[in-house]
This record gives structure tokens, C-alpha cells and sequence, in this order.
């Protein structure tokens, strides 16, 4: 088996390499190379098409550029990055069934399911606020 042996000039270290090792090193060595090719070539195509995109609504001359928000996204989508993000509203509708609460009345049921319903979000980042809690029927168990 064929070695090679290095010093370290500074610390006189010997390092021995077997053959496969120093082969295994050079393999590795080139495919960094292809994939820092296949990057730079990456990265001109992502300037080109960024550089496209305005470049498509610019007239000599303007300050100013506007674009939609979809234009913009669909830009983004192309190059492989983010999108940009905007808020929403919705509107919810929540169907809950009841059971086993005691009260003398119907009208102290409701009551209480009025006061006692509470909604929350758990992951999602927005505000919510409950406009009504309708009680559709109360019948007695």
C-alpha cells in the first residue's frame, strides 16, 4: 500500500496518508470545484432575471419604478426565494354542541354559554375577536 507523509512545518507533526485517502481528497477537491461552478453559474442567472425584471419597466430617465405585489412574487418565485407576505381576514363560523350543564332555565343556560365561550388562536400570529355567540336551540336532556 502506497503512503504519503507530511510535516507540519511548525509543530514537526507527521501525518501519513494512504493512497485511497490522498485519492478520496482529490475527488473531493473537484466535485467543491463543479459545485462552485454550478453555484457561480446559479448566482449570474439569479442577477440576470432580478436585473430583468426591473430592467423590463424602466424607461431612461424614471425615479421611480411601481410594480404589484404579484409581479413582485412571482419574481421571487422564479429565483427559488421568500415570498412576500401580506395580512388576511377571515371571517369563521363555529358549530359547538353542549351537553350536561345545569341550570334552572333556559334563558340561564344561555346566559351562560354567552358568557363562558371563549375562542383563541394558538400558532397563529393576528387578532380575533368574537362579534357574536348566537345559541341556535336549548332543549332539555
Amino acid at each position: 500500500m502506497n503512503t504519503i507523509s507530511i510535516t507540519n512545518a511548525e509543530t514537526n507533526e507527521v501525518i501519513t496518508y494512504t493512497e485511497s485517502e490522498v485519492s478520496r481528497f482529490i475527488q473531493e477537491g473537484n466535485l467543491a470545484k463543479e459545485r462552485q461552478v454550478e453555484n457561480a453559474k446559479a448566482l449570474i442567472a439569479l442577477r440576470t432575471k432580478v436585473y430583468e425584471f426591473f430592467n423590463i419597466q424602466y424607461s431612461p430617465g424614471d425615479q421611480e419604478i411601481t410594480t404589484s405585489v404579484e409581479e413582485i412574487n412571482e419574481m421571487l418565485r422564479d429565483i427559488g426565494a421568500d415570498e412576500l407576505r401580506r395580512t388576511w381576514s377571515a371571517t369563521v363560523r363555529i358549530y359547538v354542541n353542549l351537553s350536561g350543564i345545569e341550570a334552572s332555565t333556559k334563558d340561564e343556560v344561555i346566559d351562560m354559554i354567552q358568557d363562558d365561550i371563549n375562542v383563541e388562536l394558538q400558532s397563529i400570529d393576528g387578532d380575533l375577536w368574537v362579534d357574536d355567540i348566537e345559541v341556535q336551540e336549548v332543549i332539555p336532556e
